[in-house]
């Protein structure tokens, strides 16, 4: 039921996408899944991957979340990057497996789900995280083809680990707040 408020919301701030014909429409849909490994323990790693949590290492994240902590089931939150406005569902977050799944609708761009696993890694964590996209336009589809092809995936895989290293201050902040 939430999943539809946010969808309607969306449609309703940013229009209803009068100007694209769905008659003819073929949306892509790419599925991309990819995890890296980080020398802190699951329970410190998994908060990071939160609308707070993200704050800590992702340059110019500034969610403003709308309902609910950042973390529970049922938060909405919005995000703006990228000359979008996203808005954003927590549907899981399960601190005991460590899992976290979110809804995300960029209007007239793309809808999906992406999903976060934090698991022990000997003295670490691995974190796998799946997107699943479907684009809402062409001009959607084209950006899910280059910003979604496995290269850039495996690049931005690579990059939040770098970043996430080198925000350790900003993290550890974070986690004693």
């Amino acid at each position: 039921m939430r999943i539809i408020l946010v969808l309607i919301v969306a449609t309703l701030m940013n229009g209803c996408g009068h100007d694209v014909d769905y008659s003819s429409f073929e949306a892509t849909t790419v599925s991309r899944s990819g995890s890296f490994e980080l020398d802190m323990s699951p329970d410190a790693a998994f908060p990071l991957f939160t609308a707070p949590g993200e704050g800590a290492w992702a340059p110019g994240w500034n969610p403003f979340i709308l309902n609910g902590d950042g973390y529970k089931k049922g938060t909405v939150w919005v995000t703006e990057g990228h000359g979008h406005t996203a808005y954003w569902y927590v549907e899981n977050y399960d601190t005991v497996s460590r899992h976290a799944r979110y809804v995300r609708v960029t209007p007239r761009a793309d809808t999906g789900t992406v999903d976060v696993r934090v698991s022990e890694n000997g003295d670490g964590s691995k974190i796998t995280v799946v997107y699943h996209m479907t684009g809402l336009s062409e001009k959607g589809n084209e950006n899910l083809e280059s910003s979604f092809s496995e290269s850039a995936y495996s690049e931005m895989m690579e990059h939040w680990r770098e970043l996430i290293i080198d925000n350790r201050e900003k993290i550890e902040k974070f986690s004693n707040r």
